[in-house]
């Protein structure tokens, strides 16, 4: 089965995934099924050490913070819930398609952030409608991806926050101002970072 790749403008209207092409050749009419798949980005994620523990969304394994040049880092665990962090992380109102995917190197998204609206569907989620520390130029990047890399992605993120929150629970606060932080234990109240 052969594959075909869509440009951009063919992309942006949602032509389907599969479709099936009659071909006249001379007077015989023959049937061909071809597979068009639209270009999808990969997503996937990495941990790292800063601020307890946070997460670097990776778009075809380059950091998302990188790829919109918004000099913001991971994600810190203790705004991660269900799902990457809603916008506001706490409090109301939340609009609840726009997402957190990039926080300021001292974990607080007050002082810097990307967030996006994420479109999800059956089979694909989109991020797109970019705001917050991102230039104009990357405001309209849309990135697509297999449902099933943004649901491993989410997934993986999930369980690693859960287990770090449990053993902040077993031996005390988190730092830079994560949940039950005492002013004199974050850099972050005391305006240490950057």
């Amino acid at each position: 089965m052969g594959h075909m790749r869509f440009s951009e403008p063919a992309r942006a209207f949602g032509f389907a995934e599969s479709v099936a092409i009659s071909i006249v050749i001379g007077c015989a009419r023959r049937s061909l099924s071809l597979d068009l798949r639209r270009d999808m980005s990969t997503l996937s994620y990495r941990s790292s050490p800063d601020n307890g523990l946070s997460f670097d969304l990776l778009v075809d394994g380059a950091a998302l913070g990188e790829v919109l040049g918004d000099g913001n880092e991971g994600i810190p665990y203790w705004i991660v819930e269900e799902d990457l962090p809603y916008w506001p992380p706490h409090g109301s109102p939340r609009d609840p398609d726009y997402r957190i995917v990039t926080v300021c190197s001292c974990g607080e998204c007050g002082c810097g952030h990307s967030r996006c609206r994420v479109t999800k569907t059956a089979d694909s989620v989109t991020f797109h409608n970019f705001a917050g520390d991102v230039g104009a130029d990357c405001m309209t990047r849309v990135f697509t991806f297999p449902r099933s890399d943004y649901d491993r992605t989410v997934s993986g993120i999930v369980a690693e926050a859960r287990r770090q929150k449990q053993r902040d629970g077993e031996q005390g606060a988190a730092p830079n101002g994560g949940p039950a932080t005492s002013d004199g234990n974050s850099g972050v109240t005391e305006g240490r970072h950057r």
